[in-house]
């Protein structure tokens, strides 16, 4: 049944609630002060919650918003440091590779025999230019673009440099034993053969470097000579050619020729023995060289215009002429380099599953 209320439980409901004092204001203030110092503290983005009692429960923080850090910086900092530690390691190696050929009393017989041959090719050329320095030939027929383009001295000095250069890289390492130990200090196999790379590179741009010095000379002498109370001497200052001619040879020779150094270092990380690796690095180079000849081949065959030009767009005796023109062409530049790439890609494959096996 239900209670009805009496009167002094209703009296006490209607009672108005009593009014807070000065006193007990300043008592809610100190408590709340105190509150303050024994509550943990929370961070910048998160709020108190003060809705539950105070019996010994600690309040709980409510997120404002999450500021989890995101996986972004941690990786990059990550490939940052990697980069650093690979080109740190491929540095390492260009030194130590660059400073054991100088060090060489071959090399230097090596860089003295491509200077003779480049000197070959120079009286060849001031040969050509001797009967008159106004001599008016095709662009094809241009001594000038010869020079450093694919004549018969300088596709003979780069067949036998690659394979001089590269066979010692990987498989003299392996003969030795001591390539097992490079990979087992904190060295990627591809640092390693990038490294490799560089330096037989700068080596076979050292070796190549009368070539162009031989062009600069003529532009201080035209290659003529006259008798002068019989003494042989210069007849003119130097002849006036389009530097555009030395600037395309150039760019032409170093990514040509990083071509055949990543193919003559591919060459000596499938040998163990220097010699075999000269030997199948001299076979690629032979293999480059009948592939400038095929498209006179397949011309003579009466091969269609557009086969004929797709083997040439893989010869890179016929990209080094372009070149020599004096056309900068960023296609070829960016085809060589991807060559470059997928070369040296391969060799350090190579040379991570011979050391697993």
């Amino acid at each position: 049944m239900k209670r009805h209320a009496t009167r002094g439980e209703q009296a006490e409901t209607s009672r108005p609630a009593p009014t807070s004092s000065p006193h007990q204001s300043v008592k809610a203030q100190v408590a709340d002060e105190t509150l303050s110092t024994h509550l943990p503290e929370t961070q910048p983005n998160q709020v108190r919650r003060l809705d539950r009692p105070l019996t010994g429960e600690s309040p709980t923080a409510l997120p404002v918003h999450s500021t989890k850090s995101s996986p972004r910086p941690r990786a990059f900092v990550r490939a940052a440091e990697a980069l650093g530690q690979f080109l740190n390691s491929a540095w390492t190696i260009l030194i130590w590779e660059l400073r054991s050929f100088l060090l060489r009393p071959a090399s230097y017989g090596l860089l003295l025999a491509a200077a003779l041959v480049a000197a070959w090719g120079f009286s060849w050329l001031v040969t050509l230019l001797s009967p008159g320095a106004a001599l008016v030939l095709r662009q094809a027929d241009d001594p000038l673009a010869q020079f450093l383009g694919p004549n018969v001295f300088l596709i003979g000095e780069c067949t036998l440099l690659v394979p001089l250069l590269t066979m010692n890289s990987i498989a003299e390492e392996r003969r030795r034993g001591t390539w097992e130990q490079l990979l087992t200090a904190r060295t990627s196999p591809l640092a390693v053969v990038v490294g490799k790379f560089a330096a037989i590179w700068l080596e076979l741009m050292l070796a190549l470097s009368p070539w162009v010095y031989d062009l600069v000379v003529l532009r201080f002498w035209s290659g003529r000579m006259t008798d002068w109370h019989g003494i042989p001497w210069f007849e003119s200052p130097g002849l006036d050619f389009d530097v555009g001619i030395l600037w395309g040879g150039c760019a032409g020779l170093a990514v040509v020729g990083a071509t055949f150094v990543a193919v003559g270092v591919l060459c000596s990380s499938l040998c163990r023995s220097p010699v075999s690796a000269a030997i199948l690095a001299a076979g690629s180079m032979g293999w480059i060289l009948l592939l400038a000849l095929a498209p006179r081949v397949l011309a003579s065959w009466n091969f269609s215009v557009e086969q004929i030009a797709i083997v040439e767009s893989l010869s890179c005796w016929a990209h080094l002429e372009r070149f020599s023109r004096g056309t900068l062409e960023p296609q070829l530049m960016a085809g060589h380099v991807s060559a470059c790439a997928v070369f040296l890609a391969g060799t350090a494959a190579l040379c991570r599953r011979n050391q697993v096996a």
